[in-house]
């Protein structure tokens, strides 16, 4: 019998894509301003299981559940993000923290909802990366889990070895629209 055809995520990165595969659960968040989702062949020739959108809340849930004042700092090729609770902590499971380089994920972590730091290791020294910081939450009332994406990301540059001013040293981070 022919197989049914994969369940794709959405044309729109609005929402979070959880891929299922050999028992283990990776998430990668996928928000409009380029946060990359996992690709359609990647998903594909991995096996990886059926794909399953979550979505994105809307109105003034989005913002309630949006985190804020996300910070990225590095020092040599790790960053550390930390950030501030959304207004509305009831529900919030977790939050999804992916560090992109040119709309793709290179690195993400789940930590728990009580959880505002994440830290990221072995990254590529001289490069800027955007960090996003993800809510997933199952609000009072909602039947499901909803995903609250960033309005913005933290920019973060690590220090490259001939870079007098940052020999190894801390980069802060700027946000950025």
């Amino acid at each position: 019998s022919p197989k049914p055809p994969p369940i794709e995520p959405r044309r729109r990165n609005t929402g979070l894509v959880l891929l299922i595969a050999a028992g283990a659960t990776a998430l990668a968040a996928g928000v409009a301003w380029g946060v990359a989702t996992a690709p359609k062949k990647a998903a594909q020739s991995a096996n990886a299981g059926p794909v399953v959108t979550v979505p994105t809340f809307t109105g003034t849930k989005l913002s309630d559940y949006q985190v804020t004042g996300a910070k990225a700092a590095a020092s040599g090729t790790d960053v550390t993000v930390t950030w501030s609770a959304p207004r509305v902590t009831a529900g919030v499971q977790s939050y999804i923290v992916v560090v992109n380089l040119h709309n793709q994920s290179v690195q993400s972590a789940t930590v728990a909802g009580q959880t505002l730091t994440a830290s990221f290791k072995g990254l590529t020294p001289s490069t800027t990366y955007c960090v996003s910081v993800v809510t997933y939450a199952v609000a009072p009332g909602d039947s499901g889990p909803h995903t609250a994406p960033p309005q913005q990301c933290a920019l973060v540059t690590t220090p490259g070895p001939t870079n007098p001013d940052s020999p190894g040293g801390s980069s802060s981070s700027r946000a950025v629209t």
